[in-house]
C-alpha cells in the first residue's frame, strides 16, 4: 500500500470484479460512484490507509463507520428475487478475496512478482482489518493458493446482470449523461476526462484473468491502443505518484487526515532496523479483533464452492473456529493484545 498506484486501481480492478456478483450489481444503487466517484475514492482511501497504517484506535473508528454504512445496504436481487444486504457470510468474504487479490495483482504488475511466502503473509495480514469489519477468519483464505482456489470456485457464480451490463457501460464507451460527475463537465474537459478514467480502467482490466474479461465483455480497443503500452502507463503512473508532484497530488486525493497517517508510516518503515523488525514480526491472530456482526446473514455453507445465489442457511452456524476477545484498551498494539 505505500504505492499510491496500488490503491488506485487496485479499487477500480476491485468494483468491476463486483459487478459479476449479481447482488454487488443490484447494490450499486447505494453508491456515489456516478455522482460523486471523488467522494467515494476518498471515503475508502481514508479506511484503507487508517487501518493499514493508523493506530489500532483509527482502525476501529474507521471500521465502526464502514460497519454502519454496510448496514445500511440492502435490497432486493433482480435475478433470484431473494433481499440481498452487505452483512451477508459470503459476499463479505468474496469482497475481502477480490481486494486483497486485487491489491496484490497491481503491486506485483509493477514491482514484480512475490515469494510464495511473502504473499501467504499478505493475505494473513489482510485477515486482521477485514475481521474488525465483520468478516470470519474462518471464511477466507490464508495462502494465495487458498485465494487462488477460492475465486477459481466463485468464478464459476460470476454473471453479468441487467444492472452489471448497464453500468459495464460507461467502462465502455457509453456516454456520461447529465446528473452524473463527468457528464455535467464541460465538453472538451468531460471529453479529456473520460479518456483518462477509461485508460485507468484499461489498467485495471490489462492484470485481469482471461475468463472474467470474457464474462465482462467490454470490446473496444484500448485507448492506449496496444497492450504493452497499458502495462507501461501502469508502471509510469506508479513512478509519478511516488514523485513529490505526485505525492502533492496524492494528498488532495486522500485529504489531510488519511494522507498525513501515510505519510508517517512511510517515514517510520525508513527508519533504521527495517530488517530486523520484518524478521522479527509475526502476523497477528484476526480471531482477536473480529466482530460479530449482529444484522449479519448467514448464506455461509461451510465453503465457496456450495454457495447457492440468494440462499440463506438454516440453523445455527459457528462464526469461527477460534474463540474471539475484544480489545480493551483500543491503544494497545494488536501485539501487545497478543502477548497479554
Amino acid at each position: 500500500m505505500h504505492d499510491p498506484v496500488v490503491f488506485q486501481i487496485g479499487q477500480l480492478r476491485t468494483a468491476t470484479l463486483l459487478l459479476l456478483h449479481p447482488p454487488f450489481a443490484a447494490s450499486a444503487e447505494h453508491d456515489t460512484f456516478l455522482t460523486d466517484p471523488l467522494l467515494r475514492f476518498r471515503r475508502v482511501g481514508m479506511y484503507a490507509y487508517s487501518a493499514t497504517y493508523g493506530t489500532v484506535q483509527d482502525a476501529q473508528k474507521l471500521s465502526h463507520m464502514v460497519r454502519m454504512r454496510h448496514s445500511q445496504i440492502k435490497g432486493i436481487e433482480p435475478i433470484t428475487r431473494r433481499p440481498y444486504q452487505s452483512n451477508s457470510e459470503y459476499e463479505l468474504a468474496l469482497t475481502h478475496v477480490i481486494q486483497a487479490s486485487s491489491y496484490l495483482a497491481i503491486y506485483e504488475t509493477v514491482h514484480g512478482r512475490l515469494t510464495e511466502a511473502q504473499r501467504d503473509q499478505y493475505y494473513q495480514e489482510q485477515k486482521i482489518p477485514s475481521a474488525m469489519l465483520g468478516v470470519n477468519p474462518a471464511h477466507v483464505p490464508s495462502s494465495h493458493k487458498e485465494a487462488e482456489e477460492f475465486l477459481s470456485l466463485a468464478r464459476k457464480r460470476f454473471a453479468v446482470g441487467s444492472r452489471g451490463r448497464e453500468l459495464l457501460a460507461y467502462y465502455d464507451n457509453r456516454p456520461y449523461e447529465p446528473g452524473t460527475a463527468f457528464g455535467d463537465l464541460p465538453f472538451i474537459r468531460r471529453k479529456l476526462t473520460l479518456l483518462a478514467s477509461r485508460a485507468l480502467v484499461d489498467m485495471a482490466i490489462a492484470t485481469l484473468d482471461e475468463s472474467d474479461k470474457l464474462i465482462l465483455s467490454i470490446n473496444r480497443r484500448p485507448k492506449l491502443r496496444w497492450k504493452w503500452a497499458v502495462r507501461g502507463s501502469l508502471k509510469l503512473t506508479s513512478w509519478f505518484m511516488r514523485s513529490k508532484r505526485g505525492q502533492k497530488l496524492w494528498e488532495f486525493y486522500l485529504q489531510k487526515r488519511a494522507f498525513n497517517i501515510y505519510r508517517e508510516a512511510m517515514r517510520l518503515e525508513d527508519q533504521p532496523g527495517k530488517s530486523s523488525r520484518e524478521a522479527n514480526y509475526v502476523v497477528p491472530n484476526a480471531n482477536l479483533v473480529f466482530h460479530q456482526l449482529p444484522d449479519l446473514k448467514r448464506n455461509w455453507p461451510g465453503d465457496v464452492e456450495h454457495y447457492a445465489l440468494g440462499r440463506e442457511v438454516e440453523g445455527n452456524i459457528q462464526l469461527t473456529n477460534q474463540p474471539t476477545k475484544k480489545l480493551r484498551n483500543p491503544r494497545k498494539s494488536l501485539q501487545e493484545v497478543i502477548a497479554s
